[in-house]
């Protein structure tokens, strides 16, 4: 059985993969260093099923914003 490298598949999915595979990577990195992006107060702010369009304000203390 030969057996070709998994970079020399014609169909191209190691790339593909490994491209998403950085993506999620700095995706994850963006995250932990933003605690914006992690704090968990957060607030639904708009919602269209129709469009598939959810939108969320999230803030970084658990107080909430009095402007």
């Amino acid at each position: 059985m030969d057996a070709e490298p998994i970079e020399d598949r014609e169909d191209n999915s190691y790339a593909i993969n490994k491209e998403q595979l950085e993506f999620y990577k700095d995706a994850i990195q963006l995250r932990k260093s933003n605690a914006a992006l992690t704090s968990p107060n957060f607030e639904f702010i708009f919602e269209d099923e129709n469009n598939f369009i959810l939108a969320w304000h999230r803030r970084i203390s658990s107080t909430p914003d009095t402007h």
